[in-house]
């Protein structure tokens, strides 16, 4: 099978993440019989832009070829960085020339989205791996300029406010590569505080932007957004190495993404387990921590370095065996390189920079316990895999991703993310606890290899090819037909491989014809001249190249080129007359000297005219210069006059104006008089009915009184008779008691209990009398 991968970048030399793992699997391919094209961007200044350059990398039996695309030129603002000009039309000559079957994509920033599409329009089935949020997030890390982490993902607002901001820190001098952004203590007060206004507060006042240039920054990004979302949503497949980032990517509206976990290649790394094993820290042998990796500022080795700090600063520092770290790795931003540089040296830590990947298990076999102290959304990063692949456990940030690749207490150790007091408590662990670090190097699980992911790929690569259509060649004659399928075949063979087997078949026609080996020279020569990759074929392909480029460049200018060639013609017609004009200039020389001499003469004969005469003179000097002052000080004054008359008119015509609106101003006060004065006199009117009405109220308030007074009075008398009927009852029912008492006979009790008289005596005095009496009436 032919395929290509695409990567932003492939150096082989440097430790990249995506490159890394791009160069193992095309190594893998390669070595499992399948032909592989890299294609990715570089920067070289001794290149022209947009040039190609084709190289084989031998890996072990097999190879495989890299084709990269000088990009030398920065992007011109976000349309730019999304799509930089001219590379999809290059890409697209080298799918006509390799003709992959299958196009994988591991990154497309620094190349553009137009790549995605010149493969889609070739008909060739394409695959893309999320090694980040670059699917949801133009910044790729949900980072922004300040280095914050995003809380507004998927805001075409909050966008476009990072694309104002980056373009602030773009203008800042001195700031060097400074990649994903700038912490603000880094910044002047005053860059400090327009960054802060453009991120989150007025971009207008205190970013200092225009108004109405916040909105133009949204709508262009809105516009971009939807175009990067279109062509994602046109790649045949979709994959994430990590739960966590298929997630984040569907949930902001990317479609399905399929899980596949990464595959390393570990043969080197594997033998480690034996021949270097990790045991734990005695006195007499120190825990080495190791960082590997890229020096981007979200990777976190400032928090690493100052844990370092802290945990050899501990009090229980003198009764724990002692620890060193040491970091490797690269950055392109010298300036914050320098920074950590300087700062390992502060607490002494080793700082020995990069490395190559050949000293990798050199660089492993010399650690005891590897450290992701990453401060973004880490994805799945491939030291981990490296690590654990050579039995190192690793201790990494809870956060993101990192929680899947590292079980806590299992296979390493996880801290608070940016939380340098938490790393140093996780590192004391290791140095306290006898059998922690040997515990955690047994709980390392099997590493997933690069060739069992080749195998993944591959099935996934056949599922996408057998989906194409295949023309049917059954209906064409079967004389036919063994033509046509090879007809078939030459179509899908690379370019590159067309020539060299034409080249190859000349020759040997040549010697059918029984051509001398003499005749045949000509044939290598012009195999190695032409020939891709020779220097020849390069050189006429950059020209080439150049050529379109100022074709293009006059076509999509048209009025500049007939500008220059009217003016091309204006010269050609200038210079054809130069030797008449040389001639007339002589001429005019001839004249200027004879006049000179004349005036010479004339000169000589005012000095003597003049001779005797220069107290006059000096007098007339010293006048010329006073009336010259005079004059001076008369147009000064006349042009203050002038000023104060223009600023008198703009006053009269300022007072006229105030005028006009005083009277428009004191007519309306007269119809709000008026109209004033005819409330008045309804509320007049409302107030004497009101006085009536209250004359009325009054009235029977009084009569009212009288009633209630009368009612009261009868109340009153009734009540003296009623206490005085009570008072009666009170002292009736005192005599029947005493009565009832006295009666001491057993006649009496009979008369008294048995007799109704008796029983109207009891309930006398028992307070019911009244009621008796009711009832016996």
């Amino acid at each position: 099978m032919r395929i290509c991968l695409v990567a932003h970048g492939f150096p082989p030399e440097e430790r990249t993440g995506v490159e890394t793992y791009t160069a193992s699997l095309a190594a893998s391919f390669a070595s499992a019989g399948h032909k592989v094209e890299v294609f990715a961007a570089c920067t070289d200044p001794k290149l022209a832009d947009m040039a190609l350059r084709r190289a084989v990398v031998v890996a072990g039996d097999a190879s495989y070829g890299v084709t990269r695309i000088a990009t030398n030129s920065a992007p011109n603002g976000p349309e730019e960085m999304l799509d930089p000009p001219g590379i999809a039309k290059r890409f697209a000559a080298f799918l006509e020339r390799e003709r992959p079957e299958v196009v994988h994509f591991q990154h497309v920033i620094k190349l553009g989205l137009g790549l995605i599409e010149a493969a889609n329009t070739a008909g060739i089935p394409t695959l893309y791996t999320h090694h980040d949020y670059y699917g949801c997030c133009h910044r790729f890390t949900f980072l922004r300029p300040d280095l914050s982490v995003c809380k507004r993902p998927n805001d075409t607002e909050a966008c476009a406010r990072c694309d104002v901001a980056l373009g602030l820190l773009n203008d800042v001098e001195g700031l060097g590569d400074y990649q994903m952004g700038v912490a603000p203590s880094a910044l002047s007060d005053d860059v400090r505080s327009r960054l802060a206004g453009l991120l989150d507060g007025d971009h207008v006042v205190e970013g200092g932007l225009a108004k109405g240039e916040l909105e133009k920054a949204i709508k262009r990004r809105e516009s971009l957004d939807k175009r990067r979302t279109k062509v994602f949503g046109e790649i045949s497949e979709r994959l994430a190495p990590s739960h966590f980032l298929a997630d984040k990517l569907q949930a902001t509206g990317m479609g399905k993404v399929a899980h596949l976990v990464y595959g390393i290649n570990g043969d080197e790394l594997l033998p480690l387990r034996e021949s270097a094993p990790v045991t734990a820290p005695a006195p007499g042998k120190p825990l080495r921590i190791l960082y590997i990796g890229s020096f981007v500022k979200q990777k976190g080795i400032e928090v690493l370095l100052d844990a370092f700090e802290a945990l050899q600063a501990a009090p229980e520092s003198l009764q724990r065996p002692r620890a060193e770290l040491t970091v490797r790795g690269y950055a392109s931003d010298e300036k914050w390189v320098a920074k950590l540089e300087q700062r390992a040296s502060e607490v002494g830590a080793h700082f020995p920079g990069g490395y190559q990947r050949d000293e990798l298990s050199g660089v492993l076999a010399q650690a005891d316990v590897v450290v992701v102290p990453s401060t973004w959304f880490e994805n799945y990063p491939i030291a981990i895999r490296e690590a654990f692949a050579a039995g190192r456990p690793v201790l990494t940030s809870r956060l993101g991703a990192l929680e899947e690749s590292v079980q806590d207490g299992v296979d390493g150790l996880l801290f608070e993310a940016g939380d340098s007091q938490d790393l140093a408590r996780a590192l004391g662990r290791l140095l306290d606890e006898p059998t922690l670090l040997e515990k955690l190097v047994a709980g390392i699980g099997k590493v997933h290899t690069v060739e069992e992911q080749t195998q993944e790929l591959l099935n996934l690569y056949q599922s996408k090819v057998k989906h194409l259509k295949v023309e049917d060649l059954s209906a064409s004659p079967k004389h036919m037909q063994p033509f046509l399928q090879r007809c078939k075949q030459l179509e899908g063979t690379p370019s590159r491989e067309l020539f060299q087997g034409v080249l190859g078949d000349l020759g040997r026609l040549a010697g059918k014809l029984g051509l001398d080996s003499e005749d045949l020279q000509a044939s290598p020569i012009l195999k190695g001249a032409l020939s891709f990759g020779a220097e020849v074929q390069l050189l006429l392909r950059d020209f080439k190249r150049e050529t379109e480029w100022l074709r293009e460049s006059l076509d999509t200018d048209s009025t500049s080129g007939e500008a220059l060639r009217a003016r091309l013609t204006w010269l050609e017609e200038t210079l054809g007359g130069r030797d008449e004009t040389i001639q007339a200039l002589e001429a005019q020389r001839q004249e200027q000297l004879h006049a000179s001499r004349a005036l010479t003469e004339k000169a000589t004969w005012l000095e003597e005219g003049f001779a005797g005469k220069d107290k006059e003179v000096v007098w007339l000097r010293e006048t010329v210069a006073s009336l010259t002052e005079e004059r001076d000080l008369l147009a000064a004054a006349q042009s203050d006059l002038r000023g104060q008359l223009d600023s008198f008119a703009a006053t009269q015509s300022d007072l006229k104006g105030q005028l006009d609106s005083f009277a428009g101003t004191q007519a309306d006060l007269m119809s709000q008089r008026d109209s004033l004065l005819g409330g008045l006199t309804d509320l007049a009117g409302q107030r004497d009915s009101l006085e009536g009405g209250l004359v009325d109220i009054v009235n029977q308030r009084d009569s009212l009184a009288g009633a209630l007074a009368g009612a009261l009075a009868d109340s009153a008398d009734q009540l003296k008779e009623l206490l005085s009927v009570e008072d009666d009852l009170a002292g009736r029912k005192r005599e029947m008691q005493a009565l009832f008492d006295e009666a001491s006979s057993p006649l009496l009790k009979f008369i008294f209990s048995r007799t109704g008289f008796g029983k109207r005596v009891k309930r006398w005095g028992q307070g019911d009398l009244v009621q008796g009496e009711e009832e016996s009436s």
